[in-house]
């Protein structure tokens, strides 16, 4: 799960900002904006997913924020905690 999530992300940002923005700060909002929007989207499907992975809710939050912090840092954003 960790890895899709990873993978996921790094493939809606790169086609969605890394080729349409020009300016550094515009690609930093943009990427901010999709790590967020996703890892609310996963948040509020997370009793849902960790069903599915046979894991504890708590758990499958760790991996939500791992997956995000680990491509916040990819890009030199700041990560998360929660």
């Amino acid at each position: 799960m960790l890895i899709e999530i990873i993978n996921g992300l790094e493939a809606s940002i790169k086609q969605d900002v890394l080729n349409k923005f020009a300016d550094d700060y515009t690609k930093i909002v943009a990427i901010t904006s999709i790590i967020n929007q996703r890892e609310t989207s996963f948040l509020n499907s997370i009793n849902e997913i960790a069903n599915q992975e046979n894991i504890s809710v708590a758990l499958a939050k760790k991996v939500i924020n791992t997956a995000c912090n680990t491509v916040r840092m990819t890009y030199g954003l700041d990560t998360k905690d929660y």
